[in-house]
């Protein structure tokens, strides 16, 4: 063996550094072990580096060392860590069963599972047990496994759907946008398993042809593709190409795409040529069909301004972006003034690849769509009822996703509404999701502190702007390989309270005061909005300015006064109030699940239950607020006797008919009294539901201490 464990490690630390000095003490300290070992592994490192032909570890006094990333030193190292390591990375069970999954989509020829068993160096048995789960996971795609006597094993299904299943797998499942741009850029690390599967269809080699055809393919259609959907694109042309050499095409829909009438199509007929070209095949007219519609759905960082105003057919689409403006202008009682042209213009860019997706049913999905309910359900909700007219233009509905990323340019509108014209410093905001999310933290930016947005780009091109010339400060919503971690700021595409707090060490917060002030009369529009949703509409302006004078301090100090003793979220849910794993048949056995630890405790009555069902029966699934989550209660007459909240999470997830947070996977249970001294616990309990990252540990939870653990990282 060339090289040991802590050999390899320090080889993997080195690469990932990116040409970056580390010291010996550095290593010692992630190693756990002397600064003696580490350089006796640093002289076998030599050693093998120059028998590979491929560098030679660079030492400078007073910095450290570093392996400079020639074209030659990085093919060895993935060639090594893949195949030659011999400390080779244990897959999973979950892992190895992705592996077979996407193998058996990808190759429509028989395979036995003896050539798996050699692939994931397992017995036979192991991988046997492993296809009985796969065979039942395709099947959720309508994809058959079909096992033939001395020919092996296959899958059947539409193409569409076989192609489908494998991307999505490939992009939520087995790899990230990051890492599928690394590999193709053939830069930065990779994990093994998506290192496994993109080597079945895309060969290192080939990667460069893919990105040259589509950046062509920016330059023509005027539009810079997100990082996310650039990825898709190469997995996708990947896909294609692999696809079509086996004989696998997708089937003549001429009733779906009639696109040669598009005016887009002549600009689109050249660069499938190049394509052909390029991989020497001929695809046929249903494929060029299906990659154009691919293309023109593709979100973009940036479409040119003159495509979007000059083109004909994007008349009617914006006179329909004009009345959801005004639908959304009503709702909020606001003009968007001198803002409402950019507005407009920006959600027509946004809509022309979007009515593509939508047309030909080409999903996508918002990776902030969870955060974006949570935070702004309302805004959500009204966005979908604006636009009503798009529906009817499409004679489609459109989905909740496609909902969300048009609610994210009304947030960053509602939010510049506001905004002050003064000289601000110079900014560069790098995002990888798409134009919307970039803006929802540009305007922020711009709201709370001094400063002035120069340009937004994509993770791609953040490489390009190392020199700091044309820019201050760089805040990144996706992590930047090229710069080390003092160079650039990383926000949520959310722009949390914490983003503020990090952004407060760097920019002047000149305006932070009135940015408040705003906050708190978006709050009083909102709780007004929600009375008058309930019954209360007698006197809403009233209603506002009581809000508003309480919210701003303006009324007698009661918290002072007399108040009750305000109860912690972990006084509130101790351990014993807590259930694991609980298996219910329908949301009406969750619920009275969900009650039956407090009843057993004697803090509500057998019949609170009862009058929770009621109330889900009468008003529908409100109850479930939170992505995944249940918040089930009824009034305290109904039953209450003791304040106090249970927690249960249910082993199968069950649905309520909630048309954004289905299905429940937790069932929080509130009894409450007739004071207020659940609040404070109330407000812990949403802080951490609001969180998406905690959200998801307490789904996950299956002991009382990681839930636990979770509220003290919530205090008063």
């Amino acid at each position: 063996m060339e090289l040991n464990q802590h050999g390899v490690k320090i080889l993997q630390l080195l690469f990932d550094s990116d040409a970056q000095y580390l010291t010996i003490k550095e290593l010692a300290q992630v190693l756990e072990t002397s600064e003696r070992v580490v350089n006796h592994n640093l002289t076998k490192l030599d050693s093998f580096l120059s028998k590979k032909g491929c560098g030679y570890i660079e030492r400078k006094r007073g910095k450290g060392i570093r392996i400079l990333k020639t074209d030659q030193f990085v093919t060895v190292y993935n060639k090594f860590m893949k195949t030659e390591n011999p400390y080779t990375y244990r897959f999973s069970n979950d892992e190895r069963q992705k592996y077979i999954t996407c193998y058996l989509l990808l190759n429509d020829k028989y395979t036995t599972i003896e050539a798996l068993s050699r692939k994931l160096g397992i017995s036979y048995s192991t991988t046997a047990a492993h296809l009985q789960n796969v065979e039942q996971d395709l099947e959720g795609d309508s994809i058959t496994l079909i096992r033939k006597p001395r020919l092996g094993l296959s899958i059947k299904g539409l193409e569409e759907d076989i192609r489908n299943s494998y991307i999505r797998r490939l992009l939520y499942e087995v790899s990230s946008e990051k890492e599928i741009l690394n590999y193709y850029y053939n830069v930065g690390s990779v994990g093994k398993l998506p290192m496994m599967v993109f080597e079945d269809f895309c060969p290192i080699a080939q990667s460069g042809l893919f990105i040259s055809f589509l950046r062509n393919v920016e330059e023509e259609l005027k539009r810079h593709f997100s990082d996310d959907n650039f990825a898709f694109l190469l997995v996708y042309l990947s896909l294609v190409i692999q696809r079509i050499h086996q004989g696998c095409y997708l089937p003549d829909k001429k009733q779906v795409y009639e696109l040669f009438n598009e005016s887009m199509f002549s600009i689109f007929l050249p660069l499938v040529q190049e394509f052909n070209n390029l991989f020497e095949i001929t695809l046929p007219r249903q494929e060029i069909n299906a990659l154009f519609i691919h293309l023109l759905g593709a979100q973009s960082i940036m479409i040119d301004s003159k495509t979007v105003a000059n083109a004909p057919e994007n008349m009617e689409l914006l006179s329909i972006v004009e009345q959801i403006v005004s639908e959304i202008e009503s709702v909020y009682r606001i003009e968007f003034g001198k803002n409402r042209r950019k507005l407009v213009k920006s959600l027509l860019a946004h809509l022309m690849p979007a009515v593509n997706r939508i047309r030909y049913q080409q999903k996508i999905i918002n990776p902030i769509y969870n955060e974006l309910i949570t935070k702004h359900r309302q805004l959500f909700m009204n966005t979908r009822s604006a636009i009503a007219p798009l529906e009817t233009y499409l004679n489609n509905a459109v989905d909740n996703h496609e909902v969300s990323f048009i609610a994210i340019y009304f947030l960053a509108a509602l939010n510049e509404a506001t905004n002050r014209e003064i000289q601000l410093p110079r900014v560069l905001i790098v995002c990888g999701s798409g134009y919307g999310t970039a803006q929802v933290v540009s305007i922020q930016v711009q709201n709370l502190f001094n400063a002035e947005i120069v340009a937004v780009i994509s993770g791609r091109d953040a490489a390009k702007y190392k020199n700091r010339g044309s820019y201050d400060y760089l805040i990144s919503t996706v992590d930047l390989p090229d710069f080390q971690e003092d160079q650039y700021i990383k926000v949520s595409p959310l722009f949390t309270d914490e983003d503020y707090v990090r952004l407060k060490e760097f920019l002047d917060v000149r305006y932070a005061s009135g940015a408040q002030q705003l906050q708190q009369v978006a709050l009083t529009k909102k709780l007004s909005a929600i009375a008058g949703k309930f019954g209360a509409e007698n006197n809403l302006q009233q209603m506002q300015y009581e809000f508003l004078a309480v919210l701003m301090g303006a009324k007698d100090n009661f918290m002072q006064r007399g108040s009750p003793h305000l109860l912690s979220l972990r006084e509130m849910m101790p351990g014993n109030l807590m259930r694991f794993n609980v298996e219910c048949c329908n949301w009406r056995e969750a619920v009275t699940q969900g009650t039956l630890i407090l009843e057993e405790n004697k803090i509500v009555e057998p019949r609170y239950k009862e009058a929770i069902i009621k109330n889900l029966i009468d008003f529908g699934p409100n109850m479930v607020m939170f992505p995944n989550v249940v918040i089930s209660h009824a009034r305290p007459v109904d039953g209450c006797l003791k304040p106090a909240f249970g927690f249960i999470n249910l082993k199968r997830p069950i649905g309520f008919g909630s048309r954004y947070h289905d299905p429940a996977k937790a069932i929080i249970t509130l009894s409450v009294v007739n004071t207020d001294s659940h609040l404070n616990a109330l407000v812990q309990l949403f802080n951490m539901l609001s969180n998406s990252d905690d959200r998801e540990k307490l789904l996950r939870a299956v002991t009382k201490d990681e839930v636990i653990r979770l509220i003290e990282q919530y205090p008063d």
